[in-house]
């Protein structure tokens, strides 16, 4: 194989490996895999800064070890050939391992026949973000650190990106966390924000029917199911027409707004309940837009649930929302009895 393929394939492999999902250790396990066969490397390396420590954590390993403990695992910056390569930001390249200073474990090097090394900083403009290095049987041509260099840049974008990622999701998270305590309070706990399907309710045992794909023209075919299914659990005539009302609302958002989907009936005729689960395969409500999606009267924005939300809450008694990239669930529950108010038990 050519220096020029060789390149160029380890270039396309590395950038398919940050272009995939995951977690950053296993982003990284992919890229270092590439380093081993392509560059023919005994053992390849990726440390990541934890710059508050100002330590190189180990985030990947491929060739002779694929562990990520030992001494090795968290390297202060400034200290063995990783953590100074970190610290002056430049390349080094040694065809001698065994009577380079720099390099210790000079009896490990001596033992498994290591000849090479090479190490690169991952930088961004002036900041270092991490290291990456490799032990080799032979000798190393001096185009490797070009070689290193051409990835270092693209394995330095992939972990910032990764860290922003993660930065953004934890932020995320604590806005939901948030909400869903807003709108549980607001809602005195009839509205519930999931994380998960693991939230939403346990399906009622009894189905009305079978599921029912979602178009304007199947409306009335969920309405009339969902009749139904309400009279035989004994809904009053006022009940069920809310729930009809809700269930439209929720169709309604989905066909317009989510691309369509399934909806189901459900019931426990002995407990006097009803679920409808309405299902689509929209882009979901952001985060940010969930308190006036859900709450305030008359909005509606493409992407989201839209202005049926608010009507769903006065006619119902209990609504979970799932909602994410990939779709949202609406499961909204009314019973035979209307739950008394919540301020009335304080009384």
């Amino acid at each position: 194989q050519s220096r020029r393929s060789r390149h160029a394939a380890l270039r396309a492999d590395v950038s398919a490996a940050l272009a995939a999902g995951g977690s950053l250790p296993e982003m990284l396990q992919r890229c270092a895999e590439p380093l081993v066969e392509h560059l023919d490397a005994a053992l390849a390396r990726i440390w990541v800064l934890d710059s508050v420590e100002n330590v190189l954590v180990l985030q990947a390993s491929a060739g002779m070890y694929t562990h990520l403990n030992g001494a090795h695992g968290r390297i202060p910056v400034g200290q063995k050939k990783i953590g100074l390569i970190a610290q002056e930001k430049t390349a080094y390249l040694t065809n001698d391992v065994l009577g380079d200073e720099r390099i210790g474990e000079k009896e490990w090097a001596r033992r498994e026949g290591m000849a090479a090394f090479a190490g690169y900083p991952l930088l961004l403009e002036d900041r270092v973000v991490g290291v990456v290095a490799l032990f080799a049987r032979h000798t190393l041509a001096p185009e490797t650190l070009d070689e290193l260099a051409s990835v270092a840049d693209a394995l330095a974008q992939g972990v910032e990106r990764k860290r922003v990622e993660q930065r953004l999701a934890k932020t995320e998270a604590h806005q939901r966390d948030f909400l869903r305590d807003v709108l549980a309070s607001v809602t005195e706990g009839r509205l519930r924000l999931c994380d998960s399907a693991d939230d939403l309710p346990a399906r009622l045992h009894n189905a009305a029917g079978a599921p029912i794909g979602l178009t304007k023209p199947t409306l009335r075919a969920v309405r009339h199911l969902t009749t139904r299914a309400a009279q035989a659990a004994g809904l009053d005539q006022d009940r069920t027409d809310d729930l009809v009302t809700a269930v439209g609302e929720a169709i309604m958002n989905a066909v317009v707004h989510g691309n369509g989907g399934v909806a189901e009936v459900r019931a426990d005729p002995g407990a006097g309940r009803v679920q409808v689960w309405v299902e689509d395969r929209g882009t979901g409500i952001e985060v940010s837009r969930l308190p006036e999606a859900t709450l305030r009267p008359g909005y509606t924005t493409a992407g989201t649930l839209g202005h049926g939300f608010k009507m769903m809450l006065q006619t119902v008694d209990n609504i979970w929302l799932l909602t994410g990239p990939t779709g949202t669930t609406v499961v909204l529950e009314q019973s035979r009895e209307a739950p008394a108010p919540s301020w009335l038990s304080s009384l």
